[in-house]
């Protein structure tokens, strides 16, 4: 069955497999100092690489334990801006073999199809690690079947609700006749109700 992991790791894949696209990464990577980042993303002479990830997702149950998972994605690249080596033109070359490469198989191989398929790139210039940088962002989905783990599927069952009836009387010939007339006892026919919650 495949996963969301499976999805974000073929959607890297296929970024990776384009020459020269820089650095790629399956998440979207952070530091604290500008240096540290600017590391993550050096190719070569420039700055230039691409991060995926998750967005939002939709999650439908289709059939007991098995669900519809529709997950928006975003994959954000940069690039250190050089106009006299004009960098625009590069950039948006790239761009364009990447968006390429990723609608040409919406499915990755592992996915199901999305019927309304839609590929969106945005791009701009911005500041990125304290440097003047293309960036863009390609917004699709995709769409998968997942089951439900174990746990989720016992989950109904944690909790059991028991109830029992009490004999009000000390004989069973007394509580025979309560159950045939109980109005002529003052006293209500008494139950137990209790709780279990199932441990892990």
């Amino acid at each position: 069955m495949t996963t969301t992991a499976d999805i974000r790791a073929a959607i890297a894949a296929k970024i990776q497999s384009i020459a020269g696209i820089g650095q790629v990464h399956a998440y979207e990577r952070f530091a604290v100092q500008q240096s540290k980042l600017k590391e993550l993303y050096a190719f070569e002479d420039r700055i230039l690489g691409w991060n995926v990830s998750r967005a939002s997702f939709k999650k439908t149950m289709i059939g007991d334990g098995l669900f519809l998972v529709r997950s928006n994605w975003k994959v954000r690249g940069y690039m250190s801006l050089d106009d006299a080596s004009e960098t625009e033109l590069l950039f948006d070359a790239l761009t364009d073999q990447l968006q390429a490469k990723l609608a040409n198989d919406p499915t990755f191989g592992i996915a199901s199809w999305v019927p309304d398929y839609e590929l969106k790139a945005e791009l701009e210039p911005v500041m990125f690690c304290g440097i003047l940088c293309h960036s863009a962002t390609i917004t699709f989905d995709s769409m998968h079947e997942e089951t439900a783990t174990i746990d989720e599927a016992l989950n109904d069952f944690n909790t059991m609700h028991s109830q029992f009836d009490i004999d009000p009387h000390e004989s069973a010939n007394e509580h025979a006749k309560w159950l045939q007339e109980p109005s002529d006892y003052s006293t209500s026919k008494p139950e137990l109700t209790d709780t279990n919650i199932l441990q892990e």
